[in-house]
């Protein structure tokens, strides 16, 4: 089998050839990637090349990850299935690379909304690393596998449960994010709060869909502030889901804030639709930990500028920066990849 400092080099020589933006095959991969599903924009695909190739394929926090685990330099390969979403550009990946480094061999079912980015990188890696070539299999269906990581909704999630119930498994279901204010909250970290809401239109499980707000503090200040993203109604999909939300709610004559880009609704539900935004406010911080506490199986991430009891927060702006550490649903990818080592 392939030494872990073998595989640690290839993937790092991998992602320097991912993101060069001088390479021609990288930058037909990314027009094709658009052409097949528009959500894919250019400055969304740059964003999460971004964002692998400096967390994810860095070889001293590979290292500096890599050291809190005791995982075999040589194990014998097991098959793991992994069926991947396709909300945003190459959102799978972190699981890929956990498969590799852990040694198993992949059955991958990509998403349909996602094929040409995530195998273009594979290929780096297998031509980095030939001896890797078989640890990579894309297959349809799942059918012989010792154990799964399947990302999806509440609806598919039962469908892996049947299917995947009974062989080790990580099933993951719908999650989003939230973000709390603090009185205080300045126009800048309502920019930087910006970028939790409407990266990748905010589709990903790591965007904001709810925002928990002081009382009395003004909702039209986070819409003026809000204002620099209104290119996003230039896209066509956006657009149409903006001008859709915004004619159910003037015919439900639902009370609501727009402008023009973005509609915002005082709504208790912590799940918004694309274009949304919603909105509470509180009076008492230790009330509202309570309640969050109560959400924690569905929330992916919590940015504020407060801090809350036994809840972990991220800084405005960092939710859509992932670490090799931050993992999906809090559970540990590559501590259950290890247990599975033979």
């Amino acid at each position: 089998m392939i030494q872990l400092e073998k595989r640690v080099v290839a993937l790092v020589a991998a992602g320097k050839r991912f993101s060069n933006k001088e390479s021609p095959e990288v930058q037909a991969a990314k027009r094709k990637a658009e052409l097949e599903n528009p959500w894919f924009t250019q400055e969304s695909i740059e964003r999460a090349i971004h964002g692998i190739t400096s967390e994810f394929a860095n070889q001293a926090k590979l290292e500096s990850w890599l050291s809190k685990y005791n995982l075999k330099e040589t194990p014998d390969a097991k098959k793991l299935g992994l069926v991947l979403a396709g909300n945003i550009p190459m959102v799978g990946m972190h699981d890929l690379i956990c498969g590799f480094l852990a040694g198993h061999n992949m059955h991958i079912k990509f998403s349909d909304k996602d094929k040409v980015l995530t195998p273009l990188f594979i290929k780096y890696l297998t031509e980095e690393l030939p001896e890797c070539s078989l640890q990579f299999e894309e297959r349809e269906r799942l059918n012989e596998v010792d154990m799964v990581i399947a990302t999806g909704s509440n609806n598919s999630s039962r469908y892996f449960d049947y299917y995947f119930g009974k062989i080790p498994n990580i099933i993951r279901k719908n999650r989003t994010s939230i973000g709390v204010l603090k009185e205080d909250t300045s126009r800048e970290e309502l920019k930087e709060l910006g970028k939790d809401i409407f990266y990748y239109f905010g589709m990903g499980c790591r965007n904001v869909s709810k925002i928990y707000l002081p009382k009395g503090y003004p909702i039209e200040l986070i819409m003026e502030v809000f204002e620099e993203w209104k290119p996003l109604v230039l896209h066509n999909k956006y657009k149409n889901n903006f001008d859709y939300n915004y004619a159910i709610y003037l015919l439900n004559k639902t009370k609501f804030y727009t402008n023009g880009s973005l509609i915002t609704i005082e709504d208790p539900s912590i799940y918004s639709r694309i274009s949304c935004l919603h909105f509470s406010y509180y009076e008492d911080l230790e009330e509202l930990e309570k309640e969050l506490k109560g959400l924690q199986d569905e929330l992916q991430c919590v940015v504020s500028n407060c801090e809350l009891k036994d809840i972990d927060v991220l800084p405005f702006g960092k939710s859509q920066v992932p670490g090799l550490a931050d993992y999906a649903d809090g559970v540990d990818t590559m501590k259950f990849l290890i247990e599975q080592q033979v």
